[in-house]
Order: C-alpha cells, then sequence, then structure tokens
C-alpha cells in the first residue's frame, strides 16, 4: 500500500509539473503582449519599460520559468493581468458563485439523470 501511495504521488507531481509546463508555453506562445494588457490603452515608452519589468519579462525565457515554477510551489498563482490583484484572491472572490453553479448544475444533471438512466 505504501508503494502504492509513493507511486502515486510521484505521478501527481509528474502532471502537475507537465500542466505548469504546458500553461508556461502556452502563455508565451499565444499571440498579444500581456504587457499591453498590464499597461492599458496608449501607454507611454516608460509605462511599457516599467511594466516589462515587473512582470519579469526582461529575464530569460528559463529565469521566468524557474520563477514561475518556484511561485507555482509556494502557491503564488501570480497577479491578473486585468485586475491587478492576486490571482488567488480573485478566485476565492468568484468561489461562492462558482460552487452555487456547480451544485445546481449536479441537481439537474442527478434529477434527470437518474430517471433517464433507469429508464
Amino acid at each position: 500500500m505504501r508503494k502504492y501511495l509513493l507511486k502515486r504521488l510521484a505521478f501527481m507531481i509528474l502532471v502537475l509539473l507537465g500542466v505548469g509546463t504546458i500553461t508556461f508555453v502556452v502563455s508565451h506562445v499565444v499571440p498579444g503582449s500581456p504587457v499591453a494588457m498590464w499597461v492599458g490603452p496608449k501607454p507611454n515608452q516608460e509605462q511599457i519599460d516599467i511594466a516589462i519589468k515587473e512582470l519579469g519579462l526582461d529575464k530569460p525565457l528559463w529565469a521566468q520559468y524557474l520563477s514561475y515554477v518556484g511561485n507555482l510551489i509556494q502557491g503564488d498563482l501570480g497577479v491578473s493581468l486585468r485586475t491587478h490583484r492576486n490571482v488567488s484572491e480573485e478566485l476565492g472572490r468568484r468561489w461562492g458563485a462558482t460552487f452555487e453553479l456547480v451544485t445546481i448544475s449536479m441537481l439537474i444533471a442527478m434529477t434527470l439523470g437518474i430517471p433517464i438512466g433507469i429508464l
């Protein structure tokens, strides 16, 4: 049993690392600039330079990745480009509405799905 749990834990770590890596790659490959979202419309060059430094985009790609993974390990999901707040805070603020939607959806699915499955 212990061997099984250790094996599953190792796979979980690999999966989380894989998901984090894919997320990092996708965020750097998609068109558009996070700097543009950060500074808003019609920024001047000074604002762009400050945003690049704040977002850590002035560092090499490998340093950005290590910083990203290090922050994820510590539970830091970063800062929202839209609201400039911690992503953890944003998720916490929206938790209630999400839980409500999931609960109602599951109740509807079970109310319809179980009778239809029995038929």
